[in-house]
């Protein structure tokens, strides 16, 4: 049994070409990758059920003796535990279809991109904070900090992001008090800096800061439980430390108008942390 038999157009085109038994295993899986991602459409996609959400969100297809899955490497990496007794490659994994299939696994990887993803989208469309690899949306010490990044390890960056989220993590607190998820956040990436948790582990809890940024009322706190997200995603990737840091500082201008204050300090901590760390 290929995973396709011949080309189809739609996902119910493509799972009638199987047996009923396998019909059985691709419908449950097409429900439950709908119940964690209601937004996305379906479509066929390289010749596969896929899930479109601003770009393919997931692929599934049958084969003889499985059902692969496709979330794209970020998925699978940030469930490699759950996933180590299947066979599978960077962005994929395969379901044997004699054995159970792990819904609760699948439906959980789906949420996961769909949180990626809107995170992503969401940022390319705030104008207001335009960072690149190599520079901040704001002039002050730009090219100061940006050539004092380049001599800083990956651990002292992470630790500078944390403790610029933390500067200014009043103002989201101030507003939403009881709402604990960037504080969270902060806190696993400190975590992360322990080896109390593992990178994809500390990396999940960005989502929950911008879940926070999402409902925040004001765009200071907005912008602030922004900055916590990316904080934490510096473990994954160092370049989010100069994105956190740009948030951090509109989230203080929008408040005080200090921009250049907020600057001032992030340049002197990540100084202190770089002594430090040499």
């Amino acid at each position: 049994m290929e995973n396709t038999r011949h080309t189809t157009s739609t996902i119910d085109e493509y799972i009638l070409q199987f047996p009923a038994e396998v019909q059985t295993l691709l419908q449950q899986v097409r429900n439950t990758i709908r119940e964690a991602a209601p937004e996305a459409q379906e479509k066929i996609s390289w010749q596969m059920p896929t899930f479109y959400l601003h770009g393919n969100l997931v692929h599934f297809a049958a084969f003889k003796k499985h059902i692969g899955f496709y979330p794209g490497a970020n998925g699978i990496a940030a469930f490699q535990e759950e996933l180590s007794v299947y066979k599978g490659a960077k962005g994929s994994v395969q379901f044997p279809i004699d054995k159970p299939i792990p819904f609760d696994i699948i439906r959980a990887i789906v949420k996961f991109r769909v949180n990626e993803t809107l995170i992503e989208v969401e940022e390319k469309e705030d104008k207001t904070v335009h960072t690149t690899k190599s520079g901040f949306g704001v002039a002050y010490l730009n090219d100061e900090i940006n050539a004092l990044i380049l001599k800083c390890e990956h651990k002292t960056l992470v630790s500078w992001a944390c403790d610029c989220a933390e500067h200014t993590l009043w103002i989201f607190e101030n507003e939403t008090p009881k709402d604990l998820r960037p504080r969270q956040t902060i806190e696993a990436g400190r975590a992360w800096l322990k080896g109390e948790m593992t990178m994809w582990e500390a990396r999940k809890f960005a989502f929950l800061a911008h879940a926070s940024a999402r409902e925040a009322t004001s765009k200071a706190a907005c912008y602030s439980a922004r900055g916590c997200g990316h904080a934490v995603a510096c473990a994954h990737v160092p370049t989010h430390a100069p994105v956190c840091a740009a948030y951090c500082v509109k989230a203080v201008g929008d408040v005080t108008g200090e921009l250049n204050a907020e600057r001032e300090w992030q340049y002197e901590r990540l100084q202190t942390l770089c002594r430090v760390s040499q």
